[in-house]
């Protein structure tokens, strides 16, 4: 019959075993945060070799700005205050590159007399965190432009006001070290303003059209260089000061606004991310080619057809209530997570944030929706949540108690789980344990409390 000692050997190397095969970076931490055991996936994933990331600690390839609040989770976990944590953080790769990581670090017990170790499971959301960024910098940028647009039509700007609004605006939204809006009447200048300093090295001029000629520009300096995000940016504000110029120069401008809200939804229309106008009875009633996209149905299909007649049924009263929520002055935008059925019948994950437009008399009549389609990282996260699922089935397994709590104060609850081994070995039941957030404490040792 095989030792204690020998049964959880072979315990072990199983588990490694699995580690092994695993497509999720592992890695067993020691005291001073250098590796003793990962798997290929890890050494993959930050490009290291076992040996450099033997003799590495953690710290020394976590992102400076991450590296404190890393360092001190892993302290608090190896001297026993918490028994895991998580933490979204950033990796340094060997070859300089940075990778964000989704990090969940547990406490392994002593074996065999070694101190305890930290056993991290590490997910590469690069792809994740960028998305993320770049939707909530589009959504943000979108937004300022409407309020611009709002802005100028509710003072009913003159046009040096409407100029210097949108320099301004420029210069924000493109971060820019200087905007300027030029505006020519018979080859004069009739308004220039400037915002900022013009010397930069980058620069980018839009021209202002009135009437198929132009009339001016709006034009930016930058260091860092011009992104085709700004150049889209600069067409939106063009056309917006654009119409204030026929404004001023004339009141019959009604052609000249719908060229501009022709190249409107030129941009509109070649936008990365989803967009649509939602009408308050819950209509998509003008939305660009990503929307559709996204829903795979034309533009009249979502135009004739509420949202929710192709919302999963089990997301249908949240989004409702969200809207209705926002219709009633609660809030006046939100962002949700929601499925939608595509028209091939394919269930699509999409975050949206969604914003109320109001009219000249600030009330509802409608709304503003941006969406992304994040299918592809729910499937990332249901499969981080199957492989936790088996990593608790194959601990339940193993002769030895795992224990899981939260730092907690003096009146709360704390276990969060307790695997079902303690009745075999303590005698004592689960329930026993859940029902006393100091079962543990009470049932050390007299002599092993104070350690």
């Amino acid at each position: 019959m095989p030792t204690l000692a020998q049964s959880r050997a072979a315990d072990r190397d199983r588990l490694f075993s699995v580690w092994e095969s695993s497509p999720f970076g592992l890695i067993l931490l020691n005291a001073d945060g250098c590796a003793t055991h990962e798997n290929e996936a890890f050494r993959s994933l930050t490009g290291y070799d076992a040996k450099e990331l033997a003799r590495l600690p953690l710290s020394s390839y976590t992102h400076p700005a991450d590296a404190a609040t890393a360092a001190s989770s892993l302290r608090r976990l190896l001297r026993g205050a918490i028994t895991f944590y998580r933490l979204e953080t950033r990796l340094i790769r060997k070859d300089g590159g940075t990778v964000w990581v989704d990090c969940y670090v547990t406490l392994t017990g002593p074996i065999d007399d070694e101190p305890p170790t930290a056993l991290a499971m590490v997910q590469d959301i690069t792809s994740r965190k960028l998305t993320e960024v770049l939707l909530e910098e589009q959504n943000a940028r979108l937004s300022r432009v409407m309020e611009t647009r709002d802005e100028i039509a509710a003072a009913d700007f003159g046009l040096t006001e409407a100029a210097r609004l949108v320099a301004e605006r420029a210069k924000e939204l493109t971060d820019s070290e200087s905007a300027t809006v030029g505006i020519l009447d018979e080859g004069k200048y009739l308004v220039n303003i400037v915002i900022g300093e013009a010397d930069a090295t980058a620069h980018v001029d839009v021209p202002l059209l009135h009437q198929g000629r132009e009339v001016g520009s709006l034009s930016i300096a930058k260091e860092s260089g011009v992104t085709d995000d700004d150049r889209r940016i600069l067409d939106l504000l063009a056309i917006l000061l654009a119409s204030a110029v026929s404004d001023a120069a004339e009141r019959e401008a009604r052609r000249d606004q719908i060229e501009a809200l022709g190249r409107f939804e030129t941009v509109f229309e070649s936008a990365p991310i989803g967009i649509g106008l939602v009408s308050l009875d819950g209509r998509l009633q003008s939305t660009n080619s990503a929307m559709r996209d996204i829903t795979g149905r034309s533009a009249e299909e979502l135009a004739s057809r509420s949202t929710l007649g192709y919302t999963v049924p089990d997301d249908a009263d949240q989004l409702v209530s969200r809207f209705t929520g926002m219709v009633e002055g609660k809030y006046d935008s939100y962002r949700h997570e929601l499925r939608l059925y595509a028209k091939d019948g394919e269930v699509v994950w999409v975050d949206t944030a969604t914003a109320l437009l109001r009219d000249a008399d600030g009330k509802p009549h409608g709304a503003v929706s941006m969406a992304q389609n994040i299918t592809e990282r729910r499937a990332a996260e249901e499969q981080l949540r199957q492989s936790e699922a088996r990593y608790r089935t194959l601990v339940e397994q193993l002769p030895l108690i795992t224990y899981i709590d939260t730092p907690y104060s003096a009146d709360e609850a704390a276990a969060q789980y307790v695997s079902p081994q303690i009745e075999q070995i303590l005698g004592y039941s689960l329930e026993e344990w859940h029902a006393n957030p100091d079962f543990f404490v009470e049932h050390l040792h007299p002599e092993d409390r104070e350690r």
